[in-house]
């Protein structure tokens, strides 16, 4: 299945990554550990930059660059860590952050929740996507393949949840003594009789096709 990917890998939703710049002094520390984490990710050692990252956070006290908090998620995204991508997201997502940053962070969200297969808040992630940058086509294009995965499992919950109807099952026969058989022999003979009595000439030939039971 195709889904855009920003900066990932092909077959699946865009993330995007923000590369710090220079910084006054006092955050150099946390600058040489976001560079470094920046080079791992791009090489795709995603484990060694998502410790970089972390080690960038804990040296920014200041929390001057919530960049690193995002490119954090983008490094768990990567290793399959979606509970751990999403928290790193959605914090960003109701921070107060600029909206271009914001609104990627829920849009990764919504990537985390759809590898996840949790549509419905994927979903979610996408519309508070587009109320932050209604130009985003990406979330656009996820919204859209999103309800149709949702619209599709309704269909099938509805076709799963409509169960056959049991067989009927008559009781087992009870054991008839050879004096009841031979009475309901004589009813079921003398029940036929009375009905091929009563058809005309022509159906009464037509019954010796058939089988007899």
């Amino acid at each position: 299945m195709k889904i855009n990917l920003k900066n990932c890998y092909p077959f699946l939703l865009q993330l995007s990554l923000f590369i710090m710049f220079s910084h006054p002094v006092q955050s150099q520390t946390a600058e040489q550990f976001i560079y470094k984490g920046n080079t791992a990710y791009n090489a795709g050692n995603f484990s060694e930059a998502q410790h970089l990252y972390q080690q960038a956070m804990e040296n920014d006290a200041a929390h001057q660059f919530p960049q690193i908090q995002f490119n954090l998620g983008n490094a768990l995204f990567q290793q399959k860590k979606y509970r751990e991508a999403i928290q790193q997201f959605r914090q960003l997502a109701d921070a107060n952050v600029e909206t271009s940053l914001k609104a990627a962070s829920s849009y990764n969200a919504g990537n985390s929740y759809f590898e996840q297969k949790n549509y419905a808040a994927a979903l979610a992630a996408y519309k508070n996507t587009l109320r932050l940058n209604p130009r985003d086509e990406d979330a656009r294009y996820n919204l859209t393949l999103v309800n149709a995965l949702l619209a599709t499992k309704q269909v099938s919950d509805k076709s799963a949840a409509q169960k056959p109807k049991e067989i009927f099952q008559p009781p087992p026969a009870q054991q008839l003594t050879p004096e009841e058989q031979r009475r309901l022999l004589d009813e079921l003979n003398a029940a036929e009789n009375k009905t091929m009595q009563q058809l005309p000439k022509k159906l009464q030939q037509k019954k010796k096709n058939t089988k007899d039971w």
